[in-house]
């Protein structure tokens, strides 16, 4: 973890407690945030936690919905 980590994730709880009236845990947001930064594809099953994100610049990939 590093300062652009925990500042990503700190946008990515407000905006999804703004925009999507969401309260992200901060362990998700840290995940996502992880993901972000390293241009990485999130894998989750956890749709509801992260799908939001995808409009944000976040790739998710729910290896079960397709």
């Amino acid at each position: 973890m590093n300062s652009a980590v925990a500042l990503r994730a700190a946008e990515f709880r407000a905006l999804s407690r703004k925009k999507y009236s969401r309260k992200m845990k901060l362990p998700d947001a840290l995940v996502a945030a992880t993901a972000f930064i390293n241009s990485a594809v999130l894998i989750t099953r956890n749709i509801k936690d992260f799908s939001h994100l995808e409009k944000h610049g976040l790739e998710v990939w729910i290896p079960f919905k397709e």
